[in-house]
């Protein structure tokens, strides 16, 4: 069975890596739906100088 400190230094070190691999898939989602917003206003625009 492990010491509290030790299980205490493992979570904090678990939680700190799914944070940073969280934040970064956030990032990249928020980026893609970005990219996806702006390809959709270009093209709504787009058909609206052709109509």
């Amino acid at each position: 069975m492990m010491r509290s400190s030790e299980r205490g230094c493992i979570g904090e070190f678990y939680s700190k890596w799914d944070l940073e691999r969280y934040s970064r898939f956030v990032r990249k989602r928020r980026f893609l739906l970005m990219g996806f917003y702006a390809g959709k206003l270009w093209f709504y625009q787009e058909w609206l100088l052709f109509e």
